[in-house]
């Protein structure tokens, strides 16, 4: 994902937490928010232009995002292996790899629209409640 600009796909760098006495995910620019369960078996959350990543070891792995601008919001496990968020700073939702860290390039939503939450819907796709087919 690149910032607003344009550009192509571009693969994160991760950031694993060092001390493994330490549990708590490292900060970056922000508190840690909205959690869900991922499609790998993993707790992911939202952190300022981050996504964090927790195996069930308690294994913890911070995946910066291309835009210091993002601030992920709503996450979800997509039916596609992916995990999908919303992102309130870039008014777009993305979507990451989690095998790879690879976030593909935000999906924008209507000028004045702020994506906050994010679902499955009832057909396999992604949507939010204000957005519920997942068409944007």
């Amino acid at each position: 994902m690149a910032d607003r600009g344009g550009g192509g796909p571009s693969a994160a760098s991760p950031r694993t937490a060092t001390s493994p006495s330490s549990r708590s995910p490292p900060q970056l620019n922000g508190g840690t928010h909205r959690i869900a369960a991922g499609p790998d078996g993993n707790v992911w959350f939202g952190e300022f232009a981050a996504l964090g990543r927790v195996t069930p070891e308690g294994d913890i792995t911070v995946f910066p995002l291309p835009s210091s601008a993002s601030i992920p919001s709503g996450i979800v496990a997509g039916p596609d292996g992916n995990v999908w968020f919303t992102d309130a700073g870039l008014s777009a939702v993305s979507r990451m790899n989690p095998a790879t860290g690879q976030v593909t390039a935000a999906f924008p939503v209507p000028s004045g629209a702020t994506p906050f939450d994010i679902t499955v819907g009832p057909t396999a796709t992604s949507g939010s409640p204000s957005n519920p087919a997942g068409r944007w």
